[in-house]
Parts: structure tokens; C-alpha cells; sequence
């Protein structure tokens, strides 16, 4: 196990509104420059699905969030 996990702790408003603060279902992509982009969800129940996006330099962070959070925004009870 990474001794520094989590790799992201929730911080902002919209990632703790909900039944319990956290980061879920992440996914990790490099793109074709080397940069890291990290996808994630928050658990916000109930309410609309709100996604997040925070970029690094390597894998391990530290990731530095998108200033627009969230980037998604689905309408109650879409998935």
C-alpha cells in the first residue's frame, strides 16, 4: 500500500455535502505528455451526480484541483 493514501482528501464544499465526505470511483489517466489526470466522484446522496477532475505531474500527486470543480453536473437520478 502507498503510504501516502489517500492520494486526495475531500476539501471542497461540493465534495462534502453529502451523506459522508470522500472521493470515489476514481480513474487515472496519463495523457500524451506525461500529465496525469485524475477523475473522481463525490458522494453526494442525496442529489445530482457531481464529478471532479484534479491533475499531477506523476501518479503520487500532489494533484492540484481543476479551479471550475465540478466538471459534471447530471440532474437527480441520471447516472
Amino acid at each position: 500500500k502507498y503510504p501516502k493514501n489517500p492520494i486526495l482528501y475531500a476539501s471542497q464544499q461540493w465534495e462534502m455535502n453529502g451523506t459522508s465526505s470522500g472521493i470515489m470511483g476514481p480513474c487515472i489517466i496519463e495523457d500524451h505528455e506525461g500529465k496525469w489526470w485524475l477523475y473522481y466522484d463525490a458522494p453526494v446522496w442525496p442529489g445530482p451526480r457531481l464529478m471532479g477532475c484534479a491533475t499531477a505531474e506523476n501518479p503520487w500527486g500532489p494533484w492540484e484541483r481543476y479551479h471550475d470543480n465540478p466538471i459534471l453536473r447530471e440532474p437527480y437520478g441520471h447516472n
